[in-house]
Protein backbone atom coordinates (compact mmCIF):
# COMPACT_ATOMS: atom_id res chain seq x y z
CA UNK A 1 0.00 0.00 0.00
CA UNK A 2 1.25 3.58 -1.43
CA UNK A 3 2.10 5.76 1.73
CA UNK A 4 -0.51 8.14 3.36
CA UNK A 5 -0.37 12.07 2.44
CA UNK A 6 0.46 13.80 5.41
CA UNK A 7 -1.56 17.15 5.44
CA UNK A 8 -1.31 19.87 8.54
CA UNK A 9 -4.26 22.51 8.05
CA UNK A 10 -4.50 25.47 10.13
CA UNK A 11 -7.56 26.37 11.86
CA UNK A 12 -5.93 29.39 14.02
CA UNK A 13 -10.03 31.12 13.71
CA UNK A 14 -12.96 30.96 15.93
CA UNK A 15 -16.54 31.30 14.59
CA UNK A 16 -16.63 34.53 15.69
CA UNK A 17 -13.71 35.85 14.03
CA UNK A 18 -13.84 33.83 10.95
CA UNK A 19 -16.38 31.45 10.25
CA UNK A 20 -15.78 30.81 6.67
CA UNK A 21 -12.18 29.30 7.41
CA UNK A 22 -13.62 27.35 9.78
CA UNK A 23 -16.49 26.48 7.44
CA UNK A 24 -13.31 25.82 4.93
CA UNK A 25 -11.46 23.28 7.07
CA UNK A 26 -14.94 21.40 7.78
CA UNK A 27 -15.66 20.92 4.30
CA UNK A 28 -12.09 19.87 3.37
CA UNK A 29 -12.12 17.24 6.24
CA UNK A 30 -15.79 16.11 5.88
CA UNK A 31 -14.95 15.71 1.79
CA UNK A 32 -11.75 13.45 2.60
CA UNK A 33 -13.44 11.14 5.05
CA UNK A 34 -16.12 10.60 1.88
CA UNK A 35 -13.48 8.93 -0.52
CA UNK A 36 -11.99 5.64 -1.06
CA UNK A 37 -9.99 4.94 2.27
CA UNK A 38 -7.34 3.70 0.24
CA UNK A 39 -6.72 7.67 -0.93
CA UNK A 40 -7.60 9.33 2.76
CA UNK A 41 -4.33 11.24 4.13
CA UNK A 42 -3.23 11.51 7.75
CA UNK A 43 -4.44 14.99 9.58
CA UNK A 44 -2.67 16.95 11.75
CA UNK A 45 -5.36 19.28 12.60
CA UNK A 46 -3.40 22.60 14.20
CA UNK A 47 -5.64 24.48 16.31
CA UNK A 48 -6.19 26.78 18.69
CA UNK A 49 -9.80 27.63 20.16
CA UNK A 50 -11.19 24.46 22.05
CA UNK A 51 -14.71 24.99 20.80
CA UNK A 52 -14.15 25.19 17.04
CA UNK A 53 -13.16 21.22 16.64
CA UNK A 54 -16.48 19.71 18.18
CA UNK A 55 -17.98 20.04 14.77
CA UNK A 56 -14.86 18.32 13.27
CA UNK A 57 -14.30 15.60 15.81
CA UNK A 58 -18.41 14.73 14.70
CA UNK A 59 -16.96 13.66 11.24
CA UNK A 60 -15.07 10.84 13.08
CA UNK A 61 -12.28 10.70 10.24
CA UNK A 62 -10.25 7.71 10.66
CA UNK A 63 -6.88 9.21 10.13
CA UNK A 64 -6.35 12.56 11.99
CA UNK A 65 -4.89 14.01 15.31
CA UNK A 66 -5.31 17.04 16.96
CA UNK A 67 -2.23 20.05 18.10
CA UNK A 68 -3.31 22.92 19.92
CA UNK A 69 -0.62 25.63 18.65
CA UNK A 70 1.40 27.00 21.96
CA UNK A 71 4.31 29.06 19.90
CA UNK A 72 7.16 28.43 22.56
CA UNK A 73 7.56 25.31 24.75
CA UNK A 74 6.45 25.84 28.60
CA UNK A 75 9.34 23.71 29.76
CA UNK A 76 12.24 26.42 31.01
CA UNK A 77 14.95 23.85 29.56
CA UNK A 78 13.41 23.12 25.83
CA UNK A 79 12.68 26.66 25.59
CA UNK A 80 16.15 27.30 25.98
CA UNK A 81 17.26 24.81 23.47
CA UNK A 82 14.45 25.97 20.99
CA UNK A 83 16.14 29.27 20.96
CA UNK A 84 19.40 28.31 20.53
CA UNK A 85 18.41 26.62 17.21
CA UNK A 86 16.41 29.50 16.54
CA UNK A 87 19.28 31.93 16.94
CA UNK A 88 21.98 29.47 15.51
CA UNK A 89 20.63 27.57 13.43
CA UNK A 90 17.22 29.58 12.14
CA UNK A 91 15.31 26.06 13.01
CA UNK A 92 12.11 26.24 15.25
CA UNK A 93 13.36 22.93 17.20
CA UNK A 94 9.85 22.95 19.02
CA UNK A 95 7.89 23.41 15.55
CA UNK A 96 9.27 20.27 14.16
CA UNK A 97 8.75 18.14 17.30
CA UNK A 98 4.90 19.16 17.68
CA UNK A 99 4.38 20.45 14.30
CA UNK A 100 6.70 19.85 10.54
CA UNK A 101 8.35 16.65 11.50
CA UNK A 102 4.51 15.20 11.27
CA UNK A 103 3.08 16.59 8.26
CA UNK A 104 4.61 16.86 4.43
CA UNK A 105 2.18 19.71 3.55
CA UNK A 106 0.49 22.53 5.84
CA UNK A 107 -2.75 24.42 4.47
CA UNK A 108 -3.61 27.12 4.08
CA UNK A 109 -0.89 29.05 4.89
CA UNK A 110 -2.35 32.62 5.60
CA UNK A 111 0.65 34.53 6.98
CA UNK A 112 -0.85 37.82 6.91
CA UNK A 113 -3.18 36.38 9.98
CA UNK A 114 -0.95 33.61 11.39
CA UNK A 115 1.68 35.89 12.74
CA UNK A 116 3.97 33.97 10.34
CA UNK A 117 4.50 31.10 13.04
CA UNK A 118 5.43 28.30 10.04
CA UNK A 119 7.87 30.81 8.51
CA UNK A 120 10.49 28.02 9.08
CA UNK A 121 8.50 24.63 7.15
CA UNK A 122 8.77 25.30 3.21
CA UNK A 123 6.13 23.32 1.71
CA UNK A 124 3.28 25.40 2.83
CA UNK A 125 -0.02 26.23 0.59
CA UNK A 126 -1.29 30.13 0.74
CA UNK A 127 -5.00 30.42 0.02
CA UNK A 128 -6.29 33.64 -1.38
CA UNK A 129 -9.54 33.87 -0.14
CA UNK A 130 -10.65 36.60 -2.66
CA UNK A 131 -9.44 40.13 -3.91
CA UNK A 132 -12.37 42.16 -2.28
CA UNK A 133 -9.32 44.60 -0.47
CA UNK A 134 -8.27 45.07 -4.26
CA UNK A 135 -12.25 45.83 -5.80
CA UNK A 136 -13.51 47.42 -2.55
CA UNK A 137 -10.49 49.14 -0.07
CA UNK A 138 -12.75 51.94 0.74
CA UNK A 139 -14.24 49.12 3.26
CA UNK A 140 -10.89 48.52 4.98
CA UNK A 141 -9.64 50.88 8.09
CA UNK A 142 -6.88 51.41 6.37
CA UNK A 143 -7.84 51.92 2.39
CA UNK A 144 -6.58 48.12 2.40
CA UNK A 145 -3.08 49.27 2.38
CA UNK A 146 -1.88 46.36 4.90
CA UNK A 147 -3.70 43.70 2.81
CA UNK A 148 -3.08 44.72 -0.89
CA UNK A 149 0.73 45.12 0.02
CA UNK A 150 0.57 41.44 1.18
CA UNK A 151 -0.91 40.42 -2.13
CA UNK A 152 0.99 42.55 -4.01
CA UNK A 153 4.55 41.09 -2.12
CA UNK A 154 3.35 36.93 -2.67
CA UNK A 155 2.55 37.79 -6.11
CA UNK A 156 6.31 38.25 -7.03
CA UNK A 157 7.52 34.81 -6.17
CA UNK A 158 6.70 31.57 -7.28
CA UNK A 159 5.07 29.62 -4.73
CA UNK A 160 1.61 28.15 -5.21
CA UNK A 161 -1.31 29.75 -4.70
CA UNK A 162 -4.49 28.36 -4.45
CA UNK A 163 -7.68 29.86 -5.49
CA UNK A 164 -11.20 28.85 -5.06
CA UNK A 165 -12.81 29.79 -8.85
CA UNK A 166 -11.71 30.18 -12.28
CA UNK A 167 -13.57 33.45 -12.29
CA UNK A 168 -10.82 34.54 -9.39
CA UNK A 169 -8.00 32.96 -11.52
CA UNK A 170 -8.72 35.65 -14.14
CA UNK A 171 -9.00 38.12 -11.89
CA UNK A 172 -5.36 37.03 -10.65
CA UNK A 173 -3.92 37.71 -14.14
CA UNK A 174 -5.49 40.95 -14.84
CA UNK A 175 -4.59 42.41 -11.40
CA UNK A 176 -1.07 41.13 -11.21
CA UNK A 177 0.12 41.18 -14.85
CA UNK A 178 3.84 40.02 -13.70
CA UNK A 179 2.70 37.52 -11.18
CA UNK A 180 4.78 34.51 -11.13
CA UNK A 181 3.04 32.45 -8.83
CA UNK A 182 1.87 28.70 -9.76
CA UNK A 183 -2.19 29.31 -9.50
CA UNK A 184 -4.27 26.19 -8.58
CA UNK A 185 -8.31 26.18 -8.54
CA UNK A 186 -9.64 24.41 -5.74
CA UNK A 187 -13.37 25.00 -5.87
CA UNK A 188 -14.95 23.70 -2.63
CA UNK A 189 -18.09 21.93 -1.62
CA UNK A 190 -19.91 22.17 1.77
CA UNK A 191 -20.95 18.99 3.27
CA UNK A 192 -23.85 20.33 5.73
CA UNK A 193 -24.72 17.87 9.13
CA UNK A 194 -27.70 15.88 8.56
CA UNK A 195 -30.73 17.58 9.15
CA UNK A 196 -33.11 16.60 11.65
CA UNK A 197 -36.59 17.47 10.50
CA UNK A 198 -38.74 17.33 13.82
CA UNK A 199 -35.72 20.21 15.32
CA UNK A 200 -37.51 23.15 13.59
CA UNK A 201 -40.65 23.32 16.16
CA UNK A 202 -38.09 23.74 18.77
CA UNK A 203 -35.97 26.17 17.23
CA UNK A 204 -38.88 28.57 16.16
CA UNK A 205 -39.93 28.46 19.75
CA UNK A 206 -36.47 29.31 21.13
CA UNK A 207 -35.72 32.28 19.13
CA UNK A 208 -39.83 33.01 18.91
CA UNK A 209 -40.39 32.41 14.91
CA UNK A 210 -44.01 32.44 13.82
CA UNK A 211 -44.14 34.04 10.40
CA UNK A 212 -42.78 32.51 7.20
CA UNK A 213 -39.28 33.66 6.52
CA UNK A 214 -36.47 34.36 4.14
CA UNK A 215 -33.18 33.47 5.71
CA UNK A 216 -29.74 35.78 5.43
CA UNK A 217 -27.01 33.81 6.84
CA UNK A 218 -23.63 36.11 6.33
CA UNK A 219 -21.15 38.07 8.27
CA UNK A 220 -21.56 41.44 8.42
CA UNK A 221 -19.16 42.92 6.38
CA UNK A 222 -19.59 45.85 4.31
CA UNK A 223 -19.42 43.78 1.23
CA UNK A 224 -21.65 41.67 1.99
CA UNK A 225 -24.51 44.30 1.41
CA UNK A 226 -27.26 43.34 4.02
CA UNK A 227 -28.49 46.80 3.48
CA UNK A 228 -29.75 46.49 -0.14
CA UNK A 229 -32.60 43.89 2.07
CA UNK A 230 -33.19 46.49 4.81
CA UNK A 231 -33.90 48.62 2.08
CA UNK A 232 -36.21 46.43 -0.15
CA UNK A 233 -38.30 45.48 3.37
CA UNK A 234 -38.85 49.10 3.92
CA UNK A 235 -41.00 49.58 -0.11
CA UNK A 236 -42.50 46.51 1.57
CA UNK A 237 -43.83 47.80 4.31
CA UNK A 238 -44.88 51.09 2.38
CA UNK A 239 -47.06 48.99 0.23
CA UNK A 240 -48.25 47.50 3.69
CA UNK A 241 -46.90 44.39 2.23
CA UNK A 242 -45.63 41.75 5.12
CA UNK A 243 -42.22 40.14 4.74
CA UNK A 244 -39.80 38.51 6.73
CA UNK A 245 -36.11 38.24 6.76
CA UNK A 246 -33.92 36.16 9.35
CA UNK A 247 -30.07 37.25 9.53
CA UNK A 248 -27.52 34.64 11.20
CA UNK A 249 -24.30 35.37 11.30
CA UNK A 250 -21.26 37.59 13.65
CA UNK A 251 -22.24 41.26 13.86
CA UNK A 252 -18.48 41.57 15.12
CA UNK A 253 -15.78 40.73 12.36
CA UNK A 254 -12.07 41.06 12.59
CA UNK A 255 -12.25 42.38 8.82
CA UNK A 256 -13.11 45.26 7.24
CA UNK A 257 -14.37 48.30 9.51
CA UNK A 258 -15.81 46.52 11.61
CA UNK A 259 -18.99 49.23 11.73
CA UNK A 260 -21.26 47.77 9.20
CA UNK A 261 -23.70 46.04 11.77
CA UNK A 262 -24.00 49.64 13.65
CA UNK A 263 -25.27 50.88 10.21
CA UNK A 264 -27.80 48.05 9.90
CA UNK A 265 -29.14 48.54 12.76
CA UNK A 266 -29.57 52.02 12.84
CA UNK A 267 -31.81 51.51 9.43
CA UNK A 268 -33.84 48.55 11.25
CA UNK A 269 -34.82 50.98 13.80
CA UNK A 270 -35.18 53.91 12.12
CA UNK A 271 -37.74 52.85 9.75
CA UNK A 272 -39.10 51.04 12.63
CA UNK A 273 -38.54 47.51 10.57
CA UNK A 274 -38.13 45.35 13.61
CA UNK A 275 -41.26 43.08 12.69
CA UNK A 276 -39.28 42.61 9.40
CA UNK A 277 -36.09 41.29 10.29
CA UNK A 278 -34.58 39.47 13.29
CA UNK A 279 -30.72 39.12 14.29
CA UNK A 280 -29.62 36.11 15.69
CA UNK A 281 -26.01 36.34 15.61
CA UNK A 282 -23.79 33.68 15.70
CA UNK A 283 -25.99 30.68 16.69
CA UNK A 284 -25.42 26.84 17.15
CA UNK A 285 -25.32 25.30 14.06
CA UNK A 286 -27.93 22.59 14.17
CA UNK A 287 -30.57 25.14 15.06
CA UNK A 288 -29.19 27.52 11.89
CA UNK A 289 -29.06 24.59 9.29
CA UNK A 290 -32.55 23.97 10.41
CA UNK A 291 -33.73 27.48 9.98
CA UNK A 292 -31.61 27.45 6.83
CA UNK A 293 -33.72 24.51 5.55
CA UNK A 294 -37.19 25.55 6.77
CA UNK A 295 -36.75 29.08 5.21
CA UNK A 296 -38.66 30.40 1.49
CA UNK A 297 -35.41 30.36 0.36
CA UNK A 298 -31.84 31.98 0.95
CA UNK A 299 -30.70 35.68 0.34
CA UNK A 300 -27.31 36.19 -0.58
CA UNK A 301 -26.58 40.06 -1.89
CA UNK A 302 -22.97 40.11 -1.84
CA UNK A 303 -21.15 42.53 -3.90
CA UNK A 304 -18.21 39.99 -4.40
CA UNK A 305 -17.02 36.50 -3.68
CA UNK A 306 -14.32 34.04 -4.07
CA UNK A 307 -16.43 31.12 -4.21
CA UNK A 308 -19.89 31.12 -1.70
CA UNK A 309 -19.95 28.84 0.64
CA UNK A 310 -23.74 30.04 0.88
CA UNK A 311 -24.57 29.08 -2.51
CA UNK A 312 -22.36 25.48 -1.94
CA UNK A 313 -25.27 25.06 0.73
CA UNK A 314 -27.79 25.86 -0.98
CA UNK A 315 -27.07 23.23 -3.60
CA UNK A 316 -26.14 20.49 -0.77
CA UNK A 317 -29.45 21.28 0.84
CA UNK A 318 -31.86 21.43 -2.33
CA UNK A 319 -32.50 25.13 -1.48
CA UNK A 320 -33.54 27.71 -3.77
CA UNK A 321 -31.59 30.98 -3.59
CA UNK A 322 -32.09 34.40 -4.51
CA UNK A 323 -28.69 35.30 -5.57
CA UNK A 324 -26.56 38.78 -6.56
CA UNK A 325 -25.55 38.27 -10.63
CA UNK A 326 -21.83 38.53 -10.53
CA UNK A 327 -19.58 36.49 -12.47
CA UNK A 328 -18.51 34.13 -10.18
CA UNK A 329 -21.84 33.08 -9.20
CA UNK A 330 -22.91 32.80 -12.58
CA UNK A 331 -19.70 30.10 -12.51
CA UNK A 332 -20.99 28.15 -9.39
CA UNK A 333 -24.72 27.97 -9.72
CA UNK A 334 -27.61 28.01 -12.69
CA UNK A 335 -30.40 25.97 -11.08
CA UNK A 336 -32.42 26.33 -8.49
CA UNK A 337 -31.65 30.32 -8.34
CA UNK A 338 -33.34 33.75 -9.00
CA UNK A 339 -29.83 36.38 -10.20
CA UNK A 340 -30.64 40.23 -9.32
CA UNK A 341 -28.49 43.33 -9.56
CA UNK A 342 -27.06 43.73 -5.88
CA UNK A 343 -27.05 47.44 -6.64
CA UNK A 344 -30.96 47.73 -7.37
CA UNK A 345 -33.03 48.08 -4.70
CA UNK A 346 -36.45 47.64 -6.77
CA UNK A 347 -35.15 44.04 -8.59
CA UNK A 348 -34.85 42.51 -5.08
CA UNK A 349 -38.22 44.02 -3.81
CA UNK A 350 -39.64 43.01 -6.75
CA UNK A 351 -38.55 39.36 -6.73
CA UNK A 352 -39.28 39.36 -2.86
CA UNK A 353 -42.92 40.11 -3.65
CA UNK A 354 -42.90 36.91 -6.19
CA UNK A 355 -41.78 34.21 -3.73
CA UNK A 356 -43.92 35.69 -0.59
CA UNK A 357 -47.25 35.16 -2.93
CA UNK A 358 -45.90 31.81 -4.99
CA UNK A 359 -42.97 29.56 -2.94
CA UNK A 360 -40.31 28.97 -5.53
CA UNK A 361 -40.49 25.71 -7.34
CA UNK A 362 -36.89 23.31 -6.71
CA UNK A 363 -35.55 21.09 -8.92
CA UNK A 364 -33.40 18.11 -6.94
CA UNK A 365 -30.13 17.72 -7.66
CA UNK A 366 -27.99 15.28 -5.90
CA UNK A 367 -24.81 16.85 -4.17
CA UNK A 368 -23.21 13.99 -3.18
CA UNK A 369 -20.80 13.44 -5.96
CA UNK A 370 -19.88 16.99 -5.79
CA UNK A 371 -18.81 16.52 -2.37
CA UNK A 372 -16.74 13.18 -3.13
CA UNK A 373 -15.13 15.35 -6.54
CA UNK A 374 -13.60 17.90 -3.92
CA UNK A 375 -12.21 15.34 -1.89
CA UNK A 376 -10.43 13.94 -4.90
CA UNK A 377 -9.66 17.44 -6.31
CA UNK A 378 -7.93 18.18 -2.54
CA UNK A 379 -5.11 15.38 -2.54
CA UNK A 380 -4.52 16.34 -6.42
CA UNK A 381 -3.96 20.55 -5.64
CA UNK A 382 -2.15 20.36 -2.35
CA UNK A 383 0.81 19.01 -2.81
Amino acid sequence: MAKRKRIGFILLFDNNSNSGIVNYIFNMISALNKIDDTFKPKILLIYSDKETIKEIKDIEYKYINYCKLTITPKNIIFSRLNNYFNKFLNINFYMWIKIYRKVDVLYPYLELVQNDVFKNFKNKLRWVVDFNSINFPEHYLDNAKNNNNYLEMISRNKLPIILSSETLKNEYFKIFKNGKNDIRVLKFASSVNKIDFNHINYVKLKYNIFDDYFICPNQFWEHKNQEIIIIALLNLKLKNIKCKVLFTGGMLVNRGKNLYSDKILALVKENKLEDYTMFLGNIDRKDQISLMYNSICFLQPSLYEGWSTLVEEAKAMNKFIILSDLPIHREQINTNVHFFNPCDTYDLENILIKYINEKPFIIATDYENSIIEFGHQILKVIN
